[in-house]
Protein backbone atom coordinates (compact mmCIF):
# COMPACT_ATOMS: atom_id res chain seq x y z
CA UNK A 1 0.00 0.00 0.00
CA UNK A 2 1.17 3.44 -0.78
CA UNK A 3 2.55 5.17 2.11
CA UNK A 4 1.53 8.29 1.35
CA UNK A 5 -2.02 6.51 1.61
CA UNK A 6 -2.19 4.74 4.13
CA UNK A 7 -0.61 8.10 6.58
CA UNK A 8 -3.80 9.90 5.50
CA UNK A 9 -6.12 6.88 6.29
CA UNK A 10 -4.76 6.61 9.46
CA UNK A 11 -4.98 10.31 9.82
CA UNK A 12 -8.88 9.82 9.38
CA UNK A 13 -8.98 7.15 11.54
CA UNK A 14 -7.27 9.23 14.38
CA UNK A 15 -9.76 12.64 13.68
CA UNK A 16 -12.57 10.14 13.54
CA UNK A 17 -12.04 8.68 17.15
CA UNK A 18 -11.20 12.25 18.14
CA UNK A 19 -14.62 13.29 17.22
CA UNK A 20 -16.66 9.71 18.26
CA UNK A 21 -14.76 10.91 21.77
CA UNK A 22 -15.93 13.91 22.16
CA UNK A 23 -19.33 14.09 20.73
CA UNK A 24 -19.34 11.14 24.00
CA UNK A 25 -18.12 13.38 26.52
CA UNK A 26 -20.87 16.08 25.04
CA UNK A 27 -23.53 13.26 25.59
CA UNK A 28 -21.58 12.56 29.03
CA UNK A 29 -21.63 15.79 30.36
CA UNK A 30 -23.80 15.34 33.20
CA UNK A 31 -20.78 13.76 35.01
CA UNK A 32 -20.31 17.16 36.54
CA UNK A 33 -23.28 17.45 37.43
CA UNK A 34 -25.73 16.74 40.94
CA UNK A 35 -27.88 14.69 38.48
CA UNK A 36 -25.31 12.33 37.30
CA UNK A 37 -26.40 9.06 35.83
CA UNK A 38 -24.52 5.86 35.35
CA UNK A 39 -24.71 6.52 31.15
CA UNK A 40 -23.24 10.04 31.61
CA UNK A 41 -20.49 8.05 33.30
CA UNK A 42 -19.51 5.78 30.98
CA UNK A 43 -20.43 7.77 27.95
CA UNK A 44 -17.90 10.13 29.41
CA UNK A 45 -15.06 8.01 30.22
CA UNK A 46 -15.50 6.34 27.08
CA UNK A 47 -14.79 9.21 25.35
CA UNK A 48 -11.41 10.22 27.21
CA UNK A 49 -10.53 6.83 26.27
CA UNK A 50 -11.08 7.61 22.17
CA UNK A 51 -9.20 11.32 22.61
CA UNK A 52 -6.58 9.66 23.87
CA UNK A 53 -5.81 6.75 21.39
CA UNK A 54 -5.59 9.63 18.71
CA UNK A 55 -2.62 10.81 19.15
CA UNK A 56 -1.14 7.86 18.69
CA UNK A 57 -2.95 6.99 15.49
CA UNK A 58 -1.42 10.19 14.76
CA UNK A 59 1.85 9.85 15.73
CA UNK A 60 2.22 6.64 13.20
CA UNK A 61 0.44 9.53 10.50
CA UNK A 62 2.75 12.03 11.11
CA UNK A 63 5.96 9.12 9.95
CA UNK A 64 4.30 8.74 6.80
CA UNK A 65 3.13 11.95 5.66
CA UNK A 66 3.61 15.78 6.53
CA UNK A 67 2.39 17.55 9.74
CA UNK A 68 0.82 19.83 7.14
CA UNK A 69 -1.26 16.96 5.32
CA UNK A 70 -2.66 15.57 8.63
CA UNK A 71 -3.15 19.07 9.80
CA UNK A 72 -5.15 19.53 6.62
CA UNK A 73 -7.19 15.74 7.22
CA UNK A 74 -7.85 17.07 11.11
CA UNK A 75 -10.57 19.29 9.32
CA UNK A 76 -12.18 16.32 8.59
CA UNK A 77 -13.23 16.32 12.57
CA UNK A 78 -15.83 18.86 11.81
CA UNK A 79 -17.36 16.59 9.58
CA UNK A 80 -17.54 13.66 11.61
CA UNK A 81 -19.04 15.57 14.38
CA UNK A 82 -21.81 17.44 12.62
CA UNK A 83 -22.68 13.82 11.46
CA UNK A 84 -22.51 12.27 14.93
CA UNK A 85 -23.95 14.80 16.87
CA UNK A 86 -27.06 14.28 14.59
CA UNK A 87 -26.58 10.61 14.88
CA UNK A 88 -26.35 10.69 18.27
CA UNK A 89 -26.87 13.99 19.96
CA UNK A 90 -30.26 14.16 17.97
CA UNK A 91 -29.04 17.88 16.53
CA UNK A 92 -30.70 19.32 13.82
CA UNK A 93 -28.45 18.75 10.54
CA UNK A 94 -29.59 21.22 7.71
CA UNK A 95 -29.01 20.81 4.00
CA UNK A 96 -26.66 23.73 3.69
CA UNK A 97 -24.46 21.53 6.25
CA UNK A 98 -23.98 18.65 3.23
CA UNK A 99 -22.70 21.58 1.06
CA UNK A 100 -20.25 23.22 3.99
CA UNK A 101 -18.75 19.60 4.61
CA UNK A 102 -18.40 18.93 0.56
CA UNK A 103 -16.67 22.43 0.13
CA UNK A 104 -14.23 21.69 3.37
CA UNK A 105 -13.23 18.16 2.12
CA UNK A 106 -12.72 20.08 -1.32
CA UNK A 107 -10.25 22.06 0.28
CA UNK A 108 -8.45 19.67 2.32
CA UNK A 109 -7.80 17.54 -0.89
CA UNK A 110 -6.26 20.71 -2.13
CA UNK A 111 -4.30 21.68 0.60
CA UNK A 112 -3.28 18.15 1.06
CA UNK A 113 -1.89 17.96 -2.70
CA UNK A 114 -0.46 21.08 -2.37
CA UNK A 115 1.75 20.18 0.78
CA UNK A 116 3.04 16.84 0.23
CA UNK A 117 6.21 17.29 -1.36
CA UNK A 118 7.28 20.05 1.70
CA UNK A 119 10.87 19.25 3.33
CA UNK A 120 10.19 19.61 6.99
CA UNK A 121 13.32 20.69 8.86
CA UNK A 122 13.85 21.54 12.93
CA UNK A 123 13.23 25.04 13.36
CA UNK A 124 14.30 27.80 15.82
CA UNK A 125 13.35 26.75 19.69
CA UNK A 126 11.85 30.01 20.55
CA UNK A 127 9.71 29.71 17.40
CA UNK A 128 8.20 26.96 18.39
CA UNK A 129 7.68 27.99 22.16
CA UNK A 130 6.21 30.87 21.40
CA UNK A 131 3.20 29.07 19.24
CA UNK A 132 3.05 26.63 22.23
CA UNK A 133 2.48 29.34 24.94
CA UNK A 134 -0.06 31.83 22.78
CA UNK A 135 -3.62 29.73 23.15
CA UNK A 136 -2.58 28.74 26.71
CA UNK A 137 -1.49 32.54 27.74
CA UNK A 138 -5.06 33.38 25.78
CA UNK A 139 -7.22 30.56 27.98
CA UNK A 140 -5.21 32.22 31.05
CA UNK A 141 -6.16 35.39 30.19
CA UNK A 142 -9.55 34.84 30.00
CA UNK A 143 -10.03 33.10 33.38
CA UNK A 144 -10.76 36.32 35.59
CA UNK A 145 -13.32 37.87 33.32
CA UNK A 146 -14.74 34.11 33.55
CA UNK A 147 -14.66 34.27 37.32
CA UNK A 148 -15.94 37.70 37.61
CA UNK A 149 -19.14 36.90 35.54
CA UNK A 150 -20.32 33.77 36.85
CA UNK A 151 -19.95 35.73 40.05
CA UNK A 152 -22.84 38.48 38.81
CA UNK A 153 -24.67 35.92 37.09
CA UNK A 154 -24.75 34.37 40.63
CA UNK A 155 -25.93 37.40 42.11
CA UNK A 156 -28.27 38.02 38.87
CA UNK A 157 -26.04 41.12 37.59
CA UNK A 158 -26.54 39.82 33.93
CA UNK A 159 -25.44 36.38 32.27
CA UNK A 160 -22.10 35.09 31.30
CA UNK A 161 -21.45 36.70 27.64
CA UNK A 162 -20.75 33.36 25.03
CA UNK A 163 -17.62 35.00 24.16
CA UNK A 164 -16.22 34.26 27.73
CA UNK A 165 -17.99 31.31 28.54
CA UNK A 166 -17.66 29.29 25.24
CA UNK A 167 -15.89 30.69 22.30
CA UNK A 168 -12.48 31.81 24.10
CA UNK A 169 -12.55 28.37 25.54
CA UNK A 170 -13.24 26.86 22.11
CA UNK A 171 -10.73 28.33 20.29
CA UNK A 172 -8.62 27.83 22.19
CA UNK A 173 -8.85 24.08 22.79
CA UNK A 174 -8.86 23.99 19.11
CA UNK A 175 -5.29 25.69 19.09
CA UNK A 176 -3.37 23.97 21.43
CA UNK A 177 -5.20 20.48 19.97
CA UNK A 178 -3.83 21.56 16.51
CA UNK A 179 -0.34 22.78 18.14
CA UNK A 180 0.02 18.67 19.35
CA UNK A 181 -0.08 17.89 16.01
CA UNK A 182 3.25 19.68 15.21
CA UNK A 183 4.83 19.32 18.91
CA UNK A 184 4.56 15.63 17.79
CA UNK A 185 6.38 16.47 14.17
CA UNK A 186 9.19 18.18 16.31
CA UNK A 187 9.67 15.42 18.53
CA UNK A 188 10.28 13.07 15.99
CA UNK A 189 12.73 15.40 14.08
CA UNK A 190 14.43 15.81 17.64
CA UNK A 191 14.43 11.89 18.65
CA UNK A 192 13.48 10.45 15.83
CA UNK A 193 10.23 8.54 14.52
CA UNK A 194 10.80 5.58 16.44
CA UNK A 195 9.46 5.29 20.01
CA UNK A 196 12.06 5.09 22.46
CA UNK A 197 12.64 6.32 26.09
CA UNK A 198 14.64 9.09 24.74
CA UNK A 199 11.91 11.21 24.04
CA UNK A 200 11.24 11.79 27.79
CA UNK A 201 14.05 13.95 27.23
CA UNK A 202 12.81 16.19 24.62
CA UNK A 203 11.01 19.98 25.39
CA UNK A 204 8.63 19.10 22.64
CA UNK A 205 7.12 16.19 24.31
CA UNK A 206 6.41 18.14 27.52
CA UNK A 207 5.06 21.15 25.36
CA UNK A 208 2.65 18.20 24.04
CA UNK A 209 1.23 17.24 26.95
CA UNK A 210 0.73 20.59 28.31
CA UNK A 211 -1.07 21.85 25.48
CA UNK A 212 -3.07 18.81 25.47
CA UNK A 213 -3.84 18.92 29.13
CA UNK A 214 -5.17 22.74 29.22
CA UNK A 215 -6.81 21.64 25.90
CA UNK A 216 -8.93 19.20 27.67
CA UNK A 217 -10.00 21.45 30.46
CA UNK A 218 -10.47 24.54 28.21
CA UNK A 219 -13.00 21.79 26.08
CA UNK A 220 -14.80 21.02 29.22
CA UNK A 221 -15.79 24.50 30.02
CA UNK A 222 -17.14 25.12 26.81
CA UNK A 223 -19.29 21.91 26.92
CA UNK A 224 -20.83 23.14 30.26
CA UNK A 225 -21.88 26.47 28.82
CA UNK A 226 -22.25 25.65 25.39
CA UNK A 227 -24.07 23.53 22.55
CA UNK A 228 -22.07 20.89 20.71
CA UNK A 229 -22.84 22.32 17.19
CA UNK A 230 -21.70 25.47 18.21
CA UNK A 231 -18.27 24.62 20.31
CA UNK A 232 -17.52 22.15 17.28
CA UNK A 233 -16.72 24.06 14.40
CA UNK A 234 -14.81 26.83 16.30
CA UNK A 235 -12.94 23.80 17.82
CA UNK A 236 -11.97 22.21 15.59
CA UNK A 237 -11.49 24.90 12.87
CA UNK A 238 -8.98 26.36 14.84
CA UNK A 239 -7.59 23.31 15.25
CA UNK A 240 -7.12 23.09 11.58
CA UNK A 241 -6.30 26.99 10.75
CA UNK A 242 -4.02 27.63 13.88
CA UNK A 243 -1.27 24.56 12.72
CA UNK A 244 -1.21 25.21 9.25
CA UNK A 245 -0.65 29.13 9.37
CA UNK A 246 2.35 28.36 12.28
CA UNK A 247 3.39 25.31 9.93
CA UNK A 248 4.10 28.24 7.17
CA UNK A 249 6.36 29.83 9.48
CA UNK A 250 7.94 26.62 11.41
CA UNK A 251 8.71 24.72 8.53
CA UNK A 252 8.45 27.09 4.92
CA UNK A 253 7.24 26.60 1.81
CA UNK A 254 9.56 25.90 -1.00
CA UNK A 255 8.17 28.52 -3.85
CA UNK A 256 8.04 31.17 -0.56
CA UNK A 257 5.11 33.70 -0.30
CA UNK A 258 3.24 32.54 -3.17
CA UNK A 259 2.68 28.83 -2.39
CA UNK A 260 2.56 30.30 1.40
CA UNK A 261 -0.66 32.68 0.44
CA UNK A 262 -2.79 29.99 -1.39
CA UNK A 263 -2.59 27.78 2.08
CA UNK A 264 -3.50 30.58 3.92
CA UNK A 265 -6.65 31.38 1.97
CA UNK A 266 -7.81 27.65 1.29
CA UNK A 267 -7.22 27.60 4.73
CA UNK A 268 -9.03 30.75 5.24
CA UNK A 269 -11.72 29.19 3.07
CA UNK A 270 -12.13 25.71 5.48
CA UNK A 271 -12.98 28.92 7.84
CA UNK A 272 -15.58 30.39 6.29
CA UNK A 273 -17.56 26.67 5.52
CA UNK A 274 -17.43 26.30 9.11
CA UNK A 275 -18.72 29.40 10.34
CA UNK A 276 -21.35 28.90 7.99
CA UNK A 277 -22.26 26.02 9.62
CA UNK A 278 -21.78 28.02 13.16
CA UNK A 279 -24.21 31.02 11.48
CA UNK A 280 -26.90 28.23 10.20
CA UNK A 281 -27.12 26.59 13.48
CA UNK A 282 -27.45 29.77 15.43
CA UNK A 283 -29.97 31.40 13.59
Amino acid sequence: MNKSFLGALLGILAYFLLALGFVFQKKGIGIFSKERKRSDFIFWISGLILININPFINFFALNLVPSYVVNAISALTIVFTILLSALLLKEKLFTSDIIYIIGITIMIAAITFKTKDTPQLMPPFILSFIFAVLPIILFFLILPFMHLASKNQLEGKGSMPAFIKVIIPSITSGSMAGFMVVAMKLLQLDKGSQLKLTYFSSIYLYLFLLNGLISFIAIQIAYKNGSMIMIAPMQYGFTVLYPIIISLFLFPLKNGFFESFDIIAMTLAIFIFIWGIVVKHNN
